[in-house]
């Protein structure tokens, strides 16, 4: 025991030995730059794809891992690729202050490596104006210099809670960003901070403040010019990142630059370098080769990008995906040139032509380490052409060095410059995904969006439940992801759940491009069917449709109870409930002798949960198959997304007989309208068969030329003249086409021709109405030129047979069609008796030899007989609409049939999955419900108003469950009349 006491005293001297030499270092070196001594915050980021580390100096990417000195940034996170140069890069802000030209930067055109005593930084962490930091005596301003305090950190907005209060332990104080007089605001003093709430932009924001004011931060960079001097500016960073989807592989720099100097500063210039470059893993640093260049043809993108090259290389050395990034550097905002415009990107660079050390001459030699704010300013501006010549090294850095300016501040101006960086694995991609982060960026960092969530209504039917809702999500508008990539809504999904908590269950799915409904009848048919005195659960999410070039996935709206997440119990309606079928109206086309269309209820708890003032559309229209007549009723409900036909035959023939003549009076009920057992549709007809076949009688002409104008096609009904059968029509259908005054048409038939013609008009003889060409009837020529050639001419024409001048002999062929029968006019000959069946007429028309035209003035009346007398519906569209809901008396026997469920109450039944209920089925509209013991102590008093179920939570007037009994329901509708129902509760576990 004494020995280990006597080791551990000499062990505890050797290390306090050790510790005054540390002491005593680090105090040398607090002498000669106390602004560098104490620990340099930082963040590492956590969230995206893209690893770095942000210190609070404005430096970028720092110590992720290392080699012994090389910082590190990796993408994909973790990988160990992507290594970052080996100083540690950022911002750099050049500048014209009364005649002397400066350079304020972050460790890019300067290198110190990481916590180095040497200051080639001439930023430092701090607010300008802190009460905290030293007296600058070359200034003689408080605040200037840096000062090791712990406010002057990376904050990150991971670290904090939705109130801002750090959660993490690793910070000192709470988020800085605040919203202030509705603008984000960096507030200085931390107890301050909880006067305003927080705001973040993005899944992971980092922010830090630091400043060039700090003279001793500026004296290594003396030349033949003189020592330089810190320029005054105040850098707000904050750094934006996201943890999913396309996002996460971007991140967004957005600094606000103030000039806190009494000076105004000109032909001002930001210039950032990323300092990022393509690698192998940690442990091979060889840098395969790739190409830089600004983004063309258009320059106004803004956007500066770098390209990988194919080389075999990749193939040892780079490891996390399929081939390298391509990454982009789009500026997003810059400041306003002299001219008033943003200045976006002025110039793009390689940095290899201003690097720290350039090989020339076969010696190394120092351009920057030693040299002027003026000779960097000046080779920044005026980098040295790229030498080919020179060979390829890995320590050749070949990113991109980014320019915005020039441009002009005054005191206390704020320069704003966002830019970004972007991974993508094609150029192609890295355009997408740039428009999507400027879209991001402009609309105040919102991220695209799902629809909104659609207004979701349940009613209780008899052993199902009706779902209906509305079109707000099909109205939705992102403004991040555009048409183009990905519509904004595309569909949705109906989930049913037997408990608040699920699990939810998808029964129904509609997708944009097909039909569409706003109506789902839900009876559960796959568990069995749904139960009445049962809660079932129900949310319906809209979802959109993603975007497959920027590998969105499709996102979906978020159940919100009483909007799109809502629960229901099936039941019946009121007992005294009385449901009407309504009204129907005509809206379009022809109805004939089809009468009394209505609905029909066939169920009350139905009917009125479903059709109760719902408009429903029914389309009528006769149809024929050559044989006999039939009524075709489609009936839609474009709520519901449902359609049903029926068909009617009413037994009519197109030929009638003596037999089968005779009239067809009848009510027709077309059962169970879409299967929903609420209605039936009533129709009713009356048409007379006759029995006379259907049949045109011979024309009667009238016309100076006697029996030489050109016949009718008048031949027996299915034999010729009549190529379709019409069932529209009635009898006694007469029609007369009448030949006026014409004139000359030029047509083009393959050459310019000029034939005459006659003018058509059709009309009724009995009242004189003209019928519409084109609509009503269409009168057709078609144009004969031997055997081989046709031609269709301009309507409602009959076109005159001729020969032309250059001996040409053309011939012309007519048809009318009209009530749906098409009438064929023979064509004149001229004597050559060629009428025959063809192509233009096919049929045999019992032709003439020496037939001539019609001319002005002849008329022909043509007459449809037989068949039916009837007035058959023709594209008729009825309006439906189903009777509101209405009260009836109530009476004894309804309130006898009053159920109580479950009866005896058992916590097992199905109806207590969560909280304990009965229920009263098949109560009147309105009734008061008193529960007593047997006893006849009271326990309760139930108001019921409205439908026919009432719940009872088992609960006194003191709010204290009932204990296992048998109870009584004094039950009392508001006409007098009442019943009593005895019911039992069990309460056992």
């Amino acid at each position: 025991m004494r020995t280990y006491e006597l080791h551990a005293v000499a062990r505890s001297r050797v290390v306090a030995r050790l510790s005054l030499v540390v002491l005593l270092l680090l105090g040398t070196l607090e002498t000669a730059w106390p602004q560098l001594v104490g620990t340099l915050f930082r963040r590492v980021s956590k969230l995206s794809n893209f690893e770095f580390t942000l210190l609070n100096d404005g430096t970028l990417w720092g110590d992720v891992l290392t080699d012994g000195s090389r910082p590190y940034a990796h993408w994909p996170r973790g990988t160990s690729h992507m290594i970052a140069a080996d100083v540690q890069k950022g911002l750099a802000v050049l500048v014209k202050k009364e005649s002397r030209y400066l350079v304020s930067d972050a460790g890019f055109m300067r290198a110190r490596k990481y916590v180095s005593p040497v200051p080639f930084n001439k930023m430092v962490p701090g607010w300008i104006g802190d009460p905290n930091a030293p007296y600058d005596p070359d200034f003689q301003k408080a605040g200037w210099r840096y000062i090791d305090d712990p406010n002057f950190i990376v904050y990150s907005s991971l670290d904090y809670d939705s109130s801002g209060v750090d959660t993490s332990g690793s910070n000192f104080y709470d988020w800085p960003i605040r919203l202030v007089g509705g603008q984000p605001t960096y507030v200085t003093r931390p107890l301050d901070r909880r006067l305003y709430p927080p705001i973040y932009r993005s899944d992971e924001d980092l922010f830090c403040i630091y400043k060039d004011t700090d003279a001793r931060a500026n004296q290594l960079y003396a030349g033949p010019n003189g020592a330089s001097m810190p320029v005054g500016l105040e850098f707000q960073l904050s750094v934006y990142t996201w943890a999913a989807d396309v996002a996460r592989d971007m991140v967004l720099f957005v600094y606000g630059i103030i000039n806190k100097s009494d000076k105004p500063l000109d032909s001002c210039y930001i210039v950032f370098s990323p300092g990022l470059i393509l690698s192998g893993p940690f442990e091979n640093y060889s840098q395969p080769y790739y190409q830089f260049r600004e983004y063309e043809p258009e320059r106004l993108r803004n956007l500066t990008y770098v390209r990988p090259l194919a080389n075999p290389t990749w193939l040892t050395t780079w490891k996390a995906t399929p081939y390298p990034p391509t990454i982009g550097y789009p500026i997003l905002e810059s400041p306003r040139g002299y001219g008033g415009a943003p200045l976006g990107l002025t110039r793009a660079i390689r940095a290899d032509t201003i690097q720290e050390f350039v090989t020339l001459s076969g010696q190394h030699r120092s351009i920057f380490r030693y040299g002027t704010d003026s000779i960097v300013y000046s080779i920044v501006l005026h980098p040295a052409p790229w030498d080919p010549s020179i060979p390829y090294s890995d320590s050749i850095n070949r990113d991109p060095v980014i320019l915005s300016g020039p441009f002009r501040m005054l005191p206390g101006d704020t320069a704003r410059y966002a830019v970004g960086i972007i991974f993508a694995d094609s150029l192609a991609r890295l355009l997408v995904m740039d428009d999507y982060l400027r879209r991001v960026y402009a609309s105040g960092f919102q991220r695209p969006v799902p629809p909104p969530a659609p207004n979701l209504q349940a009613y209780s039917l008899d052993r199902a439940v009706r779902l209906v809702w509305d079109r707000r999500s099909e109205s939705a508008v992102d403004p991040i992801i555009p048409d183009s990539l990905g519509k904004p809504f595309q569909g949705y999904r109906l989930l049913r759940a037997p408990a608040a908590g699920g699990p939810f269950l998808q029964i129904g799915r509609w997708v944009r491009d097909s039909t569409l409904a706003h109506e789902y009848i839900d009876r559960g048919l796959e568990i069995g069917g749904l139960k009445d005195n049962v809660r079932y659960y129900y949310q319906l999410l809209a979802f959109d449709e993603g975007s497959t070039a920027l590998k969105l996935p499709p996102m979906e709206c978020a159940p919100v109870e009483g909007v799109n997440s809502l629960s229901a119990v099936p039941g019946v309606e009121a007992a005294n409930a009385v449901a009407n079928g309504g009204e129907t109206s005509l809206e379009g086309g022809i109805l004939g002798d089809v009468t009394v269309l209505g609905l029909v209820p066939r169920d009350v708890t139905r009917f009125n949960g479903l059709l109760s003032g719902r408009e429903l559309k029914a389309q009528l229209s006769a149809t024929c198959d050559t044989v006999q007549y039939q009524l075709q009723v489609v009936l839609t409900d474009t709520l519901g997304g449902r359609a049903q036909t029926y068909f009617v035959n009413p037994n009519l023939m197109i030929h009638g007989s003596p037999t089968l003549a005779g009239l067809r009076d009848s009510t027709v009920r077309l059962s169970n309208l879409f299967g929903l057992g609420a209605a039936d549709v009533e129709l009713h007809y009356r048409f007379e068969q006759l029995d006379a076949r259907y049949h045109i009688e011979p024309a009667i002409m009238q016309s100076g030329h006697g029996v030489n104008v050109p016949v009718i096609v008048q031949d027996s009904l299915n034999v010729t003249g009549i190529r379709t059968y019409s069932p529209y029509t009635s009898d006694e259908r007469d029609v007369v086409v009448e030949f006026g005054v014409g004139g000359l048409d030029t047509v083009d038939l393959g050459w310019g021709r000029i034939f005459p013609y006659l003018t058509v008009r059709v009309f009724e003889p009995a009242t004189g109405t003209t019928y519409q060409s084109g609509t009503e009837y269409t009168f057709i020529g078609t144009a004969i030129l031997g055997k081989t050639y046709s031609a269709q001419m301009k309507p409602n024409r009959y076109y005159l047979t001729d020969t032309l001048a250059n001996g040409q002999y053309w011939e012309f062929a007519h048809t009318l069609a009209l009530k749906g029968s098409v009438i064929g006019f023979d064509y004149p000959d001229r004597g050559r008796g060629n009428g025959k069946p063809g192509a233009i007429m096919p049929w045999a028309s019992g032709h003439r030899m020496g037939t001539v035209d019609f001319v002005a003035g002849d008329r022909v009346q043509i007459q449809w007989r037989g068949g039916v007398r009837a007035s058959f519906p023709k594209d008729a569209v009825v309006r439906l609409v189903g009777g509101e809901r209405a009260l009836g008396d109530v009476s004894q026997g309804m309130l006898e049939n009053v159920k109580i469920v479950p009866n005896p109450y058992l916590a097992r039944h199905e109806a207590q999955r969560e909280s304990p209920v009965i229920y009263f089925n098949n109560l009147p509209e309105e009734c008061t419900i008193r529960i007593y013991t047997v006893s006849l102590d009271r326990v309760k008093v139930l108001e019921h108003r409205g439908g026919s179920r009432e719940e009872w939570d088992l609960k006194t007037e003191g709010g204290e469950l009932v204990a296992s009994q048998m109870l009584l329901a004094h039950i009392e509708a508001s006409n007098g009349l009442m019943v009593v129902k005895k019911f039992a509760v069990v309460m056992g576990k």
